[in-house]
């Protein structure tokens, strides 16, 4: 899925897989919006936001995770990402 929009959604404890493959929110291809989400809870395993190996150019901006207990925020493993400004 190319250009996948996901805003003002609220994910709590929530994670798809609690192990380090999963996340709320795992993106596989390019071009997706990724902003002004909130991040509670989650698999203490997972990721909030996992952008695999090969999806690039995809921005994930102005999201708040300060109260996700998910281990890591942003796994970033694409090209050309933004992911600034969120609230980690």
């Amino acid at each position: 899925l190319t250009g996948l929009i996901v805003t003002g959604v609220t994910f709590q404890d929530n994670n798809s897989n609690n192990d380090s493959l999963g996340g709320d929110i795992v993106v596989r291809a390019d071009s997706s919006v990724i902003n002004s989400n909130t991040f509670s809870g989650g698999g203490a395993l997972g990721s909030c936001i996992r952008l695999l190996s090969g999806a690039d150019d995809n921005i994930a901006t102005i999201n708040n995770m300060s109260k996700s207990t998910c281990s890591t925020k942003i796994a970033d493993g694409g090209v050309g990402n933004i992911t600034t400004g969120n609230l980690l």
